[in-house]
């Protein structure tokens, strides 16, 4: 697996992937800044919303959840339906390799990708932020090793709501092997999914019940894809 992991990931460019990472990471910061001024203006009526920090995090978290939802669904867009598609699929099927072990080569580097870009980009925000924070205060609340944990642990929960979204999604456009509709399916998935880990800030039982209903479809999604490479090659 590590080796067709290497493999596949020397075949494909990941620089655009990286930088549309770094976009994204860029975009958050900006987001959690405005919150944050939200919060240190004081004027507007929603401002009590953005003065905790708690808040704030899950505001950035449920809107990242969605650009790595999207950035995952391109990705599998990329290494699986090109792949899969077309003359592609010609050379593909003639690999001397177990077809399901390529399938899930192909995953597990989408997945590993994401997590890097989430897991990494989370840790330079908070850091910026932290630091921000302790020099020029915007909101009203102290940063705590318990806010830090928190923060960390919702954000691997958003992570594998994204990885959950990218393989339904690319299931849903495999079907008509269309880049188009994977992409498309993924901002409406993601769309009703950041309104759900929104409300994180209240209550952790609806995004359970989300996580839990995801990683089902996302199951179903994953034994679909197999079926179909399975009967193409046949």
């Amino acid at each position: 697996m590590k080796h067709l992991i290497q493999l596949e990931l020397r075949k494909v460019n990941a620089r655009p992937y990286l930088y549309s990472g770094i976009i994204i990471v860029i975009c958050m910061l900006g987001l959690l800044y405005t919150f944050s001024m939200i919060a240190y203006s004081g004027r507007d009526h929603d401002a009590a919303q953005f003065s905790s920090y708690h808040n704030i995090w899950v505001l950035v978290n449920a809107l990242q959840t969605a650009a790595y939802s999207v950035l995952t669904a391109v990705m599998f867009s990329t290494f699986l339906l090109k792949d899969y598609s077309g003359k592609n699929a010609i050379l593909i099927y003639s690999y001397p390799v177990e077809r399901r072990k390529l399938l899930n080569s192909k995953i597990a580097l989408v997945w590993l990708l994401v997590a890097f870009f989430m897991i990494c980009g989370t840790v330079i925000m908070y850091v910026i932020f932290s630091l921000s924070e302790k020099l020029f205060p915007l909101v009203p609340d102290h940063l705590s090793a318990a806010l830090c944990v928190k923060v960390f642990s919702e954000t691997v929960l958003c992570l594998f709501l994204s990885l959950f979204i990218g393989i339904i999604s690319v299931r849903i456009g495999f079907a008509k092997k269309s880049i188009q509709t994977t992409i498309i399916a993924s901002v409406i998935i993601c769309a009703c999914t950041a309104n759900v880990i929104s409300t994180m800030s209240y209550s952790y039982i609806p995004v359970i019940v989300l996580f839990c209903v995801a990683a089902f479809l996302a199951f179903i999604s994953y034994r679909g894809l197999k079926t179909k490479v399975e009967i193409a090659e046949a």
